[in-house]
């Protein structure tokens, strides 16, 4: 069975509470090493990549472009081989 990774916001700071997924640098079905920087978020002080879990494929994109996430919300998933 294939290994699933969520992609989530990492606590980036004590009072970041909430940021803008920018724009996804990878699309959903493209293969991803783990530690490539995958999604680029937004808060109101500065930029963020956020990197892959996990080396596989982004099998799913949660949160577009523009829509604000909560930290630790999932923006996607990374499917790889067991």
């Amino acid at each position: 069975m294939a290994n699933q990774q969520e992609v989530k916001v990492p606590v980036l700071g004590e009072d970041i509470k909430e940021v803008e997924v920018s724009f996804w640098l990878k699309e959903a079905g493209e293969t991803v090493k783990e530690g490539e920087e995958i999604v680029e978020v937004l808060s109101d002080k500065a930029v963020f990549r956020i990197s892959a879990p996990g080396a596989g494929k982004l099998e799913k994109i949660l949160k577009k472009e523009g829509e604000k996430v909560k930290i630790g919300e999932t923006l996607g998933v990374v499917v790889g081989e067991p």
